[in-house]
């Protein structure tokens, strides 16, 4: 049963995008080609983005053990902490896009410091339930969450070439 179920609910999904699914012609959009195209500075965003998104999801995996046999946190507290992480990437998301309207050309290098700070205040005061309860639930998620998408950005803003692969053969 728990199958036919997510099989109904994508099934849905599927259906709402095909019937919110722009219409108009891509190469239409404004959003179509970068803003500021630039080979050297893309390549140096994407590597950013990229070890950024390792290290967190890194970080990720072994959170869990780290938070219990470090931390001394139980399995269920470990799961309400996991319920605040996702609260705290929701409100994250909310704040870094008014930061990344504000801020783009230091969002990212900002985000990812932060991040930085954040995993190494967790191996810092870990062992300190509360600390590391603080750390992994509100700042950490709210930091990655900032690196990630500042990455996104700063990579749709430097594409050398037009945002979507289907137009990069389409004149401009």
């Amino acid at each position: 049963m728990p199958i036919a179920l997510l099989a109904a609910l994508g099934l849905v999904s599927l259906v709402t995008i095909a019937v919110l699914l722009p219409t108009s012609r891509p190469e239409e959009e404004p959003a179509a080609y970068a803003t500021s195209p630039d080979v050297r500075r893309f390549g140096t965003v994407l590597a950013a983005g990229a070890l950024s998104a390792t290290g967190a999801f890194t970080g990720y995996t072994y959170i869990v053990t780290f938070l219990g046999d470090v931390g001394g946190l139980s399995p269920s507290t470990v799961s309400v902490l996991f319920a605040i992480f996702g609260v705290a990437c929701l409100a994250g998301v909310s704040i870094t896009g008014a930061f990344l309207d504000r801020f783009p050309q230091s969002a990212l290098a900002i985000a990812v410091a932060t991040q930085a700070v954040g995993m190494l205040g967790l191996y810092a005061f870990g062992a300190h339930q509360v600390a590391a309860a603080v750390r992994c639930s509100w700042p950490l998620r709210t930091q990655c969450c900032t690196a990630h998408r500042a990455a996104r950005t700063s990579l749709w803003r430097r594409t050398p070439a037009a945002t979507t692969p289907a137009l990069r053969r389409a004149p401009r």
